[in-house]
């Protein structure tokens, strides 16, 4: 007689639940992101959010992409030829180009691949924040609050400029990673999921941005500070150790913007022009479709200023939140309100004149290296994530006492609770009907088949400093993504010294003084734009007054292509 056939027991659960959570979190943040940035993507290449910096980070990923499968020097970019190390003058966005190399192996354009590392970073922030309110409170609802108002609203919605704030998803790892670690016995084997969350942000970090480099440190510094009652020299070593395995494939880039601050090249803005780089925490971007009417800007000039308004929803959240977190949740309370803090200090920024002479920011500004600091306002990125680690403590409260007092059921829990999370999104909703584009023209990938230095024109264009924001040099540092030969040109978060040296140099073009440096600097091919109307270099739209020029071609759009004898 055979034995009875076992059979497993069924573990009472819908099949829905039994779908791992990591998965739901990741799916779901997908669906978010596609619902409130989808546009970006679905309009095709060209698209992007702004004709500035978006332009010149594409640029950035691009030239990432082709060095490393290439025999170009990384570090060495093609812009403001023939200095060294000049991708290390902005924050190099080497992570985010790494991640999204299949978008170019695919067809996908620089704007294409811009737009792909963006949304990449909303849902990587989304799950990221997620997990770090799970680790928190151990609940998904907490983890649902601190990745909407972590990922989306107002605040986000303005850093989608810049890939480099956009991948911010190294805070909430840090946070992950430190706790887990604190809340073992000194026996144990450090997690390994802990450690791994702090070698994933030290890498992402430090290999995305010098801001996300500095932001990860304070948050690190911050939540070990609040922890410090579970700190042992055990402890401290697993977290100091996990993220320097996380930084150890970082320190080329480190070296590289060594080099640049050892330079004597790195040409400052000035404290004037610093200064209004400082947080507007009363104002919101100009694509913010809920507050722009009441907080946008209001002047060509507020839209270069950093409007830093987190959200109504956020705001109020994170005040309940201190008191929703009083009773279980003392530490992570602590948490919230230093980070919110730090970033709030930090992110007011400095000035040349009145109360910001004496902010922290304005001593730092007396350091080597920082003077050529550029938005301190974008310290208001810890002050995010403290506000979504109490509007955590808000909502879980808020649900706690749906059930204890109301004894509410699970459909009104799930309905009040959504209601609450979609208000961020709705507050931060962006406008994307009306997308600038940016293109490279025919000239640009004919200059692929020649060899040497091509020169745009015009360089700068200010005779005693830099153009502030200048839209010729991003434009020909994108244009210089159809052959990636080295330009004159550039554009980038600073500026070697050398640049405007060169260009006052060449403004009497076609001298023969002028001439003679155009050969020292290895141009063989000369660009005249129509943006040279206005500058001294306005005359060389005319082929009769180019001197030795040889004329190439006069495009349909204008430019005048010149080789250099």
């Amino acid at each position: 007689m055979t034995a009875p056939e076992a059979h497993a027991e069924p573990d009472g659960r819908a099949s829905w639940q039994r779908v791992p959570m990591p998965l739901v979190v990741v799916v779901g943040g997908l669906l978010l992101t596609l619902v409130v940035w989808g546009p970006l993507i679905l309009r095709g290449g060209g698209t992007l959010l702004d004709p500035g910096d978006p332009v010149f980070e594409a640029w950035s990923l691009d030239w990432v992409q082709h060095a490393v499968t290439s025999d170009d020097k990384l570090f060495d970019a093609n812009i403001f030829a023939p200095t060294p190390d000049t991708l290390a003058y902005s924050d190099t966005r080497i992570a985010p180009a790494l991640v999204t190399l299949p978008v170019r192996w695919l067809g996908g354009s620089p704007t294409t691949v811009v737009n792909a590392a963006l949304l990449i970073g909303v849902v990587a922030n989304f799950a990221a924040a997620w997990w770090a309110g799970w680790t928190l409170r151990r609940s998904h609802l907490a983890g649902a609050v601190m990745g909407v108002v972590y990922a989306f609203g107002p605040l986000p919605s303005f850093f989608m400029l810049h890939v480099h704030m956009t991948w911010r998803m190294g805070l909430p790892l840090a946070v992950v990673g430190i706790w887990r670690l604190l809340d073992q016995d000194d026996g144990e084997r450090p997690d390994i999921l802990g450690c791994l969350a702090l070698a994933s942000a030290a890498l992402v970090s430090i290999g995305t941005s010098v801001y996300q480099a500095g932001f990860l440190a304070l948050t690190v510094v911050v939540v070990l500070a609040v922890r410090h009652r579970n700190l042992s020299w055990r402890r401290f070593g697993a977290v100091v150790g996990s993220l320097t395995v996380g930084a150890i494939p970082c320190v080329p880039i480190a070296l590289a913007h060594l080099r640049v601050l050892n330079s004597g090249e790195v040409a400052s803005y000035g404290l004037a022009a610093v200064a209004a780089l400082s947080a507007q925490v009363g104002q919101v971007d100009s694509r913010v479709l809920v507050w722009r009417r009441w907080l946008g800007p209001k002047t060509p000039a507020d839209r270069l200023l950093l409007p830093m308004f987190a959200g109504l929803a956020p705001l109020l959240g994170a005040a309940a939140g201190w008191f929703g977190w009083r009773r279980t949740g003392r530490t992570q309370r602590s948490l919230g309100l230093a980070l919110v803090l730090l970033g709030a200090v930090l992110g007011f920024g400095l000035s040349d004149t009145g109360w910001r002479r004496f902010t922290p920011m304005r001593l730092l500004f007396e350091l080597p290296g920082f003077d050529a600091i550029r938005g301190a306002g974008r310290y208001w990125t810890l002050a995010l994530l403290g506000l979504a680690v109490l509007c955590a403590g808000a909502v879980m409260w808020l649900d706690d006492a749906l059930v204890r007092r109301r004894g509410a059921g699970m459909g009104a829990r799930v309905a009040v609770v959504g209601a609450l999370l979609l208000i961020p999104i709705v507050e931060g909703w962006p406008d994307l009907s009306d997308l600038p584009t940016a293109s490279v023209t025919p000239l640009d990938h004919q200059l692929a088949e020649g060899t040497g230095t091509v020169a745009y024109l015009p360089l700068n264009i200010a005779d005693d400093g830099i153009d502030f924001i200048p839209q010729h040099e991003i434009s020909a540092v994108f244009r210089s993504t159809a052959h990636h030969r080295p330009i004159l040109n550039g554009y980038s978060g600073t500026f070697p010294q050398s640049f405007i040296i060169r260009s006052n140099a060449l403004k009497d073009l076609p001298s023969p003084a002028a001439m003679a440096e155009l050969k020292r600097l290895g141009v063989t091919d000369v660009v005249v734009t129509p943006a040279v109307a206005g500058t001294p270099w306005a005359g060389l739209l005319n082929p009769d007054d180019a001197g030795t020029l040889e004329l190439v071609g006069i495009e349909p759009n204008g430019d005048v292509h010149y080789r250099v004898p």
